[in-house]
């Protein structure tokens, strides 16, 4: 598994602003925007955060001006930080943004926080205004993503950022901001962009979470990785990794990574995310059905041997693994599990593991054949 991206932290405080409803915008923005304070209504927005934006639509047949109240959450000319709170089936606890005053900076950060917990912050791509933020995981990894929905240029735009975990900071994610997929979706709704259409574009309606069946949920992976990979000849197979009846969904970009999706009470995770292998060090992915037992051989400079892994709360967890050196007869071998073992114990354990009947982790079927499969 690898990290593609990696962002570090400088955020911003001033005086704060708590904004809890988002508002929905009805109609995109033709003209200039001009925005003024206002006193506190019964949406319970500030003064400082509610801005008054003039519209003017033009018909076929006749054009008309109207005065319509679009909530802001943040712009620009905000006097504060605007603090918005946000919830997701994905997380224990309340979610909230901390989106800094603007101050010109392109080192400005967004802060995302975990009931009142910072979890990490992330450079973004600060616009005019943001009307509308929402969580969902429009790529089904069991990780928070989140759509801002805005003006930029006096153009109604929206902006992806897919929330990711780091591989050995389990308790710690960082966002990027996902530009391809935005591409997609721009070809798709042209400029009706609302935080909803834009999610139901790349998830069919379904949430993580209260998702109903794995194959419901396996068919709109299957949709997303041809959306990410449009230009790759991807195979699919169902595969049963671990001890229950439920099948994973694994996808191969044959001969160069795989993806590995697990389903369990109503949610998608992603175990294994873009594991490399076939030229460089990992040969292949092998996996013994049912036992939740994994291994890969692979091959360096001076040793060769198995790493054997397991599945432990929707990671891939690495248990043992073994150096062969190619000038000796010698075998070390590697416990990193908390079990505390003799060198016997642990050779035994790893050759024990080593006789069992492993498979080939593969992707056999097309998307055709893979959904054809999940009716």
């Amino acid at each position: 598994m690898q990290d593609l991206y990696t962002w570090k932290k400088n955020s911003m405080k001033r005086g704060i602003n708590i904004i809890t409803k988002r508002v929905v915008l009805a109609a995109s923005l033709a003209c200039a925007i001009s925005i003024t304070a206002c006193s506190q209504d019964s949406t319970g927005a500030d003064a400082d955060t509610k801005d008054i934006l003039t519209k003017v639509e033009q018909g076929e047949e006749e054009s008309s001006e109207e005065t319509k109240e679009i909530e802001s959450l943040w712009s620009k000319e905000s006097a504060s930080e605007s603090r918005v709170k946000l919830e997701s089936k994905l997380v224990d606890g309340e979610i909230e943004l901390i989106i800094p005053q603007y101050n010109g900076s392109s080192d400005q950060r967004v802060e995302y926080l975990i009931d009142g917990e910072k979890n990490c912050d992330f450079n973004f791509i600060f616009p005019e205004q943001i009307t509308e933020i929402e969580t969902c995981d429009y790529n089904f990894d069991g990780n928070v993503d989140i759509v801002f929905v805005g003006y930029n240029h006096g153009k109604k735009d929206f902006w992806l950022y897919r929330g990711c975990v780091r591989e050995y900071e389990e308790d710690t994610c960082y966002f990027v901001n996902d530009d391809d997929i935005e591409s997609y979706v721009e070809k798709e709704l042209t400029d009706d962009y609302s935080a909803e259409n834009i999610i139901n574009a790349l998830t069919n309606g379904l949430v993580n979470g209260e998702i109903s069946s794995y194959s419901d949920a396996y068919k709109a992976i299957v949709e997303f990785n041809q959306i990410e990979n449009e230009s790759l000849d991807l195979k699919y197979s169902l595969v049963y990794i671990d001890e229950d009846d439920i099948p994973e969904l694994l996808v191969d970009d044959t001969g160069y990574w795989i993806n590995v999706y697990s389903f369990s009470n109503s949610t998608v995770t992603e175990p294994m995310e873009y594991c490399g292998y076939g030229l460089g060090g990992c040969l292949n992915y092998e996996y013994v059905p049912y036992k939740n037992s994994l291994r890969y051989y692979g091959h360096g400079t001076e040793t060769y041997g198995y790493t054997l892994m397991k599945i432990e709360n929707n990671k891939l967890v690495t248990t043992y693994s073994e150096d062969c050196y190619y000038e000796e007869e010698t075998v070390n071998y590697n416990n990193y599990t908390d079990e505390q073992l003799s060198p016997e114990e642990l050779k035994n354990r790893v050759e024990e593991y080593n006789s069992c009947a492993f498979e080939e982790l593969y992707g056999e079927y097309t998307e055709e054949e893979i959904i054809e499969q999940l009716q």
